[in-house]
């Protein structure tokens, strides 16, 4: 596994820093401790039951829906990953630390636990939904947030926005109304939806191929395998478009194959 140049992003735990001479968590601490953690040095890497150790001691009782130490946390943890590349191992051991923070009583809230990590996908989602970039360095760390939700929510451990569909259609089905802007901002907007693809394990397939209900009154439903194939054939045509960048078009290309094969599947299971 290759290094990876992390840095520490303080902005979003700066509003939090009025209290915390009293309480443990410690937004510097807690991203060195993920640092080590992803050190691809086995003999200095941090083990992740010992990162669990260190993280759990910061955070407070749960006794409500969210508390700041876990908003903050949720908040470093998302600026983390945006920082991985998509296909990097680093992604996978965010993963694996999350899996692990979803399951801790400190993250569980017992009087709901549905509403368990709430700050965490509550920012996730408003991150990704509202594409807020101007340079490419955003646009790739977006591209890099989706490729994580993609997994957690192939983990089981985050629903699928009901927004999915709608962004998909919106980039896919009306070339006009978002392709055609610039080939970087093309390039990068194929990125993001190849990412659901290539690392949700297949949710995104099993949602549209159902017929499930995406509930916007002022929209169709993009449902159904029809839709599904039609947007594979979609990634496929802009695989080969000059326009956009290598990477894109390599990322069309292995998003239109997975989705052949998922129909493939979903076909013959039937």
């Amino acid at each position: 596994m290759s290094a990876l140049t992390l840095q520490f992003r303080p902005d979003n735990s700066e509003r939090m820093r009025k209290d915390e001479v009293e309480r443990n968590y410690n937004p510097w601490d807690a991203f060195q401790a993920i640092c080590r953690y992803l050190d691809p040095d086995a003999a200095v890497a941090l083990p992740l039951d010992e990162l669990l150790s260190i993280l759990y001691q910061m955070l407070p009782i749960k006794t409500k829906r969210w508390s700041t130490e876990e908003a903050d946390l949720s908040y470093l943890i998302l600026d983390v990953v945006e920082q991985i590349p998509h296909a990097h191992p680093g992604q996978d051991k965010m993963l694996a630390l999350y899996q692990r923070l979803a399951k801790c009583d400190k993250f569980i809230y017992q009087r709901e636990p549905r509403e368990s990590c709430a700050a965490f996908e509550e920012e996730a989602h408003r991150r990704i939904i509202y594409w807020p970039w101007e340079k490419e360095s955003q646009a790739r760390a977006i591209v890099n947030s989706c490729a994580f939700m993609a997994r957690l929510e192939g983990a089981g451990l985050l629903d699928p926005s009901f927004k999915r569909g709608f962004f998909f259609q919106d980039a896919l089905d009306d070339p006009k109304a978002e392709m055609g802007k610039e080939p970087l901002y093309d390039s990068y907007l194929l990125a993001a939806c190849a990412m659901w693809i290539l690392y949700d394990t297949g949710v995104f397939f099993r949602c549209v191929s159902s017929g499930r209900q995406w509930h916007d009154p002022d929209r169709s439903d993009p449902t159904g395998l029809e839709q599904w194939n039609k947007w594979q054939r979609v990634f496929a045509e802009r695989a080969e478009t000059s326009d956009l960048t290598d990477e894109a078009r390599q990322l069309a290309r292995q998003a239109a194959d997975r989705m052949a094969a998922l129909a493939r599947e979903g076909e013959a299971a039937k």
